[in-house]
């Protein structure tokens, strides 16, 4: 049986990485169409 506590833990964490990997890639692209 899994703690629902940690499995509301586990959620955020994924929620927090798939956000900071959408502005990485968002700020890059940015940075490519300055640059070229």
């Amino acid at each position: 049986l899994s703690n629902p506590r940690d499995d509301k833990t586990a959620q955020v964490l994924i929620n927090s990485n798939w956000g900071f990997i959408i502005f990485f890639f968002s700020f890059e692209k940015n940075i490519g169409r300055k640059i070229s």
